[in-house]
């Protein structure tokens, strides 16, 4: 990107403090429009209070250029459940990366298994019954439980069913009750 293109994508950040609406509605198409340029500057806006909401928006309708980055910075906790809105209003087109990004360890993984639940794609379901499995985190374990009472369907209660005759798996159990009771949603 060269000088006047770096300049006019900071100009329009910057428009996005405006008090006028059709000054913030042009900004925010134009960024929309620029596309996987605008994303990191706009991740950096999460920072700033009055513009997470808007960031989050332009994000979500950039759409799947912008979830390498927005995947990396739920392991920042300034940004991560900003990166965690957008990633789950983009929904269904972030499950394979997100899928992806669960063999790797670190902070992320709870938001990362918890956005897969919010998504609720079955794409998810072989992954989240590996986290249950393999995750030695009991706050990622519960989120997977709670992603896949979402998925809901006959093989994913029947799984869980067997895992909450468990009686070591007390909040688990207690999870997977309240999935039951709602019909998996």
């Amino acid at each position: 990107m060269n000088f006047s293109e770096d300049q006019k994508l900071q100009n329009l950040v910057v428009s996005l403090y405006s008090n006028n609406q059709e000054v913030l509605r042009r900004a925010k198409e134009d960024l929309v429009q620029l596309g996987l340029p605008a994303v990191d500057p706009l991740i950096k806006a999460f920072k700033e209070i009055k513009l997470w909401l808007i960031a989050v928006e332009i994000l979500a309708e950039i759409g799947e250029p912008a979830l390498p980055s927005l995947i990396i910075a739920l392991e920042d906790s300034t940004l991560d459940s900003f990166a965690f809105d957008a990633i789950t209003r983009i929904g269904s087109p972030a499950v394979p990366l997100l899928i992806k990004s669960l063999s790797q360890k670190g902070d992320k993984r709870s938001w990362v298994v918890m956005a897969l639940g919010t998504i609720g794609d079955k794409r998810a379901k072989e992954a989240l019954f590996k986290v249950l499995e393999e995750d030695t985190d009991a706050l990622v374990k519960l989120e997977a439980v709670r992603g896949l009472g979402k998925i809901g369907d006959e093989q994913v209660l029947a799984a869980l069913e067997k895992i909450s005759a468990d009686k070591f798996n007390f909040v688990l159990r207690e999870e997977i009750n309240k999935g039951n009771r709602s019909g998996g949603n």
